[in-house]
Protein backbone atom coordinates (compact mmCIF):
# COMPACT_ATOMS: atom_id res chain seq x y z
CA UNK A 1 0.00 0.00 0.00
CA UNK A 2 1.72 3.44 -1.00
CA UNK A 3 1.23 6.22 1.74
CA UNK A 4 -0.86 8.74 1.21
CA UNK A 5 -3.65 11.21 3.10
CA UNK A 6 -5.81 8.32 2.91
CA UNK A 7 -3.06 5.48 4.26
CA UNK A 8 -0.32 7.97 6.35
CA UNK A 9 0.86 4.75 7.87
CA UNK A 10 -0.03 5.57 11.46
CA UNK A 11 0.07 1.96 12.44
CA UNK A 12 2.70 0.89 9.96
CA UNK A 13 6.55 2.26 8.94
CA UNK A 14 6.09 4.70 5.76
CA UNK A 15 8.73 3.97 3.56
CA UNK A 16 7.64 7.19 0.52
CA UNK A 17 8.92 4.83 -2.36
CA UNK A 18 7.19 1.69 -1.35
CA UNK A 19 4.39 2.16 0.91
CA UNK A 20 4.30 1.11 4.47
CA UNK A 21 6.43 -1.87 5.66
CA UNK A 22 6.11 -4.02 8.71
CA UNK A 23 4.16 -3.42 11.88
CA UNK A 24 4.97 -0.48 14.45
CA UNK A 25 2.87 1.17 16.88
CA UNK A 26 2.36 4.95 16.82
CA UNK A 27 1.31 7.77 14.25
CA UNK A 28 5.53 8.61 14.81
CA UNK A 29 7.00 5.61 13.72
CA UNK A 30 10.03 5.18 12.58
CA UNK A 31 11.03 4.69 8.69
CA UNK A 32 14.15 4.33 6.55
CA UNK A 33 17.60 3.04 7.09
CA UNK A 34 19.16 4.13 10.37
CA UNK A 35 21.45 6.56 11.04
CA UNK A 36 23.79 7.84 13.49
CA UNK A 37 22.08 9.32 16.14
CA UNK A 38 18.87 9.68 14.76
CA UNK A 39 15.94 8.28 12.66
CA UNK A 40 13.80 8.66 10.19
CA UNK A 41 10.12 9.50 11.61
CA UNK A 42 6.92 8.90 9.31
CA UNK A 43 5.05 12.38 9.03
CA UNK A 44 2.25 13.33 7.01
CA UNK A 45 2.75 9.93 4.76
CA UNK A 46 6.80 11.51 4.16
CA UNK A 47 9.78 10.07 5.84
CA UNK A 48 11.72 12.93 7.62
CA UNK A 49 14.92 12.83 9.11
CA UNK A 50 14.86 12.99 12.94
CA UNK A 51 18.23 13.77 14.97
CA UNK A 52 18.12 12.56 18.80
CA UNK A 53 18.20 15.00 21.89
CA UNK A 54 21.63 16.73 22.24
CA UNK A 55 22.53 15.94 17.72
CA UNK A 56 22.05 17.96 14.87
CA UNK A 57 22.84 17.41 11.12
CA UNK A 58 25.42 20.74 11.12
CA UNK A 59 26.38 19.78 7.92
CA UNK A 60 22.81 18.72 6.21
CA UNK A 61 24.36 15.30 5.29
CA UNK A 62 21.60 12.41 5.89
CA UNK A 63 24.41 10.00 4.69
CA UNK A 64 26.64 10.67 7.94
CA UNK A 65 23.57 10.80 10.16
CA UNK A 66 23.33 13.55 12.61
CA UNK A 67 27.62 14.07 12.87
CA UNK A 68 27.44 16.93 15.75
CA UNK A 69 26.96 16.34 19.60
CA UNK A 70 25.50 20.17 20.36
CA UNK A 71 26.26 19.24 24.05
CA UNK A 72 29.82 18.80 23.64
CA UNK A 73 31.26 19.93 20.78
CA UNK A 74 33.10 23.32 21.66
CA UNK A 75 32.53 24.00 17.40
CA UNK A 76 28.92 23.55 17.60
CA UNK A 77 28.18 24.69 21.69
CA UNK A 78 24.23 24.38 21.66
CA UNK A 79 23.54 24.76 18.07
CA UNK A 80 25.49 24.00 14.82
CA UNK A 81 27.76 26.76 14.43
CA UNK A 82 28.06 28.12 17.61
CA UNK A 83 32.02 27.89 18.70
CA UNK A 84 33.38 28.72 21.89
CA UNK A 85 36.20 30.82 22.84
CA UNK A 86 39.85 29.19 22.10
CA UNK A 87 40.90 26.88 25.26
CA UNK A 88 36.75 26.92 26.71
CA UNK A 89 34.51 23.43 26.70
CA UNK A 90 31.12 23.14 25.45
CA UNK A 91 29.59 22.02 28.48
CA UNK A 92 26.06 20.42 28.26
CA UNK A 93 25.44 22.91 25.36
CA UNK A 94 26.77 26.00 27.16
CA UNK A 95 30.29 27.38 26.35
CA UNK A 96 32.93 26.64 29.78
CA UNK A 97 36.41 27.52 31.01
CA UNK A 98 36.45 24.25 32.92
CA UNK A 99 34.85 20.80 32.78
CA UNK A 100 33.19 20.70 36.17
CA UNK A 101 33.28 17.62 37.05
CA UNK A 102 34.00 15.38 34.21
CA UNK A 103 37.61 14.90 32.44
CA UNK A 104 38.84 17.29 29.34
CA UNK A 105 39.88 14.92 26.61
CA UNK A 106 41.30 17.56 24.25
CA UNK A 107 38.94 19.66 23.46
CA UNK A 108 35.76 17.47 24.84
CA UNK A 109 34.77 16.81 28.80
CA UNK A 110 33.94 12.65 29.44
CA UNK A 111 32.90 10.99 32.34
CA UNK A 112 35.14 8.09 32.33
CA UNK A 113 33.56 5.99 34.02
CA UNK A 114 30.81 5.77 31.56
CA UNK A 115 31.88 7.07 28.64
CA UNK A 116 31.71 4.34 25.52
CA UNK A 117 34.24 6.23 23.77
CA UNK A 118 36.53 7.28 26.24
CA UNK A 119 35.58 4.33 28.50
CA UNK A 120 38.07 4.90 31.76
CA UNK A 121 40.76 6.65 29.74
CA UNK A 122 41.11 9.73 27.43
CA UNK A 123 42.87 7.27 24.69
CA UNK A 124 41.07 4.16 25.27
CA UNK A 125 39.45 2.25 22.16
CA UNK A 126 35.48 2.48 22.02
CA UNK A 127 33.95 0.13 23.52
CA UNK A 128 32.77 -2.80 21.36
CA UNK A 129 28.91 -3.65 21.32
CA UNK A 130 29.51 -7.14 19.75
CA UNK A 131 26.44 -8.86 18.65
CA UNK A 132 23.40 -6.90 16.69
CA UNK A 133 20.94 -6.42 19.46
CA UNK A 134 23.81 -5.69 22.16
CA UNK A 135 24.73 -2.17 23.14
CA UNK A 136 28.09 -1.55 24.27
CA UNK A 137 28.26 0.52 27.68
CA UNK A 138 30.44 1.80 29.96
CA UNK A 139 29.87 1.11 33.71
CA UNK A 140 32.78 2.05 36.25
CA UNK A 141 35.64 2.96 33.86
CA UNK A 142 35.12 -0.91 31.83
CA UNK A 143 33.45 -1.75 28.81
CA UNK A 144 30.64 -4.16 28.48
CA UNK A 145 27.68 -4.97 26.68
CA UNK A 146 23.88 -5.45 27.66
CA UNK A 147 20.91 -6.63 25.13
CA UNK A 148 18.49 -3.89 23.82
CA UNK A 149 15.04 -3.91 24.68
CA UNK A 150 12.73 -5.96 22.44
CA UNK A 151 11.87 -4.31 18.86
CA UNK A 152 15.11 -2.60 19.56
CA UNK A 153 18.44 -2.64 17.86
CA UNK A 154 22.13 -1.13 17.18
CA UNK A 155 22.24 -1.31 13.65
CA UNK A 156 24.90 0.85 13.03
CA UNK A 157 27.13 -0.14 16.18
CA UNK A 158 27.70 3.21 17.33
CA UNK A 159 27.71 2.99 21.63
CA UNK A 160 26.35 6.73 21.61
CA UNK A 161 23.26 6.23 20.11
CA UNK A 162 22.04 3.35 21.61
CA UNK A 163 19.55 0.66 20.64
CA UNK A 164 18.81 3.05 17.82
CA UNK A 165 17.11 1.07 15.85
CA UNK A 166 13.18 -0.38 16.24
CA UNK A 167 12.69 -3.24 14.44
CA UNK A 168 9.89 -6.05 14.56
CA UNK A 169 11.00 -9.21 12.98
CA UNK A 170 8.64 -10.21 10.68
CA UNK A 171 9.13 -13.19 7.81
CA UNK A 172 11.79 -11.44 5.61
CA UNK A 173 12.89 -8.92 8.10
CA UNK A 174 16.02 -9.81 9.79
CA UNK A 175 16.50 -6.42 11.66
CA UNK A 176 20.01 -5.84 10.51
CA UNK A 177 19.28 -1.97 8.78
CA UNK A 178 19.65 -4.18 5.55
CA UNK A 179 16.19 -5.66 4.42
Amino acid sequence: TVCTDDNPCTQDLCVPETGCDFPAEGPLTSCGEPFSHGQGICEDTACTPTCDDGYQSCDGDWDNGCEVNIAGDSANCGECGAACEDGWFCLDGQCSNSCGDKTPCGDVCVDLATDPLHCGACDAEPCDSGAAGDLAVCVDGACGQVSCEDDQWDANGDPTDGCEYPCVSTGAETCDGED
